[in-house]
């Protein structure tokens, strides 16, 4: 038991390390705002996610569902004029990111599913941006493998994910909007 202790502890330092330097950076980026405390928290629990799910390749219950009923509260406190777009931006993130994992369970897990839910109760509409971004992504760096190794090999989708999330919460707003006007 003390062995597995000593062996699990310097991970949680990395991890520790990760997430508060995403807050710091919320915070110097967007200012001592409401807007960068969920940021903050979004990015934290990412960090915290991606190093996880490329240890032990899974997304862990016991910090996503938490992490999204805390983020939705919160959004909902701080924003409730914007709602609907929490609650859709949630719920639309998950069955998007559902529909991959019936289409091809091999390739996305529950547990992508269920940050798709967090991503969405933290972005709104800027979910959008982050799956499209973590996809793109994980596409390039899974071509990449390829063409190195020559075979299939599988990637942990939460790093992407956490990537996706930091484009989109630094620049998911002006990124939609450009978009939209091209439509």
């Amino acid at each position: 038991m003390i062995f597995a202790e000593s062996r699990q502890a310097p991970r949680a330092v990395p991890r520790a390390a990760l997430a508060a330097a995403a807050a710091v950076i919320c915070f110097g980026a967007l200012g001592a705002t409401p807007r960068a405390a969920v940021a903050a928290f979004l990015l934290a629990t990412m960090a915290v996610l991606a190093a996880i799910d490329i240890e032990r390749r899974v997304l862990p219950n016991r910090i996503v569902l938490p992490a999204a009923a805390i983020a939705l509260a919160a959004q909902l406190v701080f924003f409730p004029e914007h709602a609907a777009a929490w609650i859709f931006g949630a719920l639309l993130a998950a069955l998007v990111v559902l529909a991959a994992h019936i289409a091809y369970p091999a390739g996305m897990g529950m547990g992508d599913v269920k940050v798709a839910l967090l991503l969405g109760a933290c972005l709104g509409a800027a979910v959008a941006v982050a799956l499209v971004v973590a996809v793109v992504a994980a596409a390039l760096a899974g071509a990449f493998m390829l063409a190195r190794h020559g075979r299939k090999s599988t990637l942990p989708f939460g790093p992407f994910l956490a990537v996706g999330a930091a484009v989109a919460v630094f620049a998911g707003e002006p990124l939609l909007h450009a978009y939209l006007s091209t439509l």
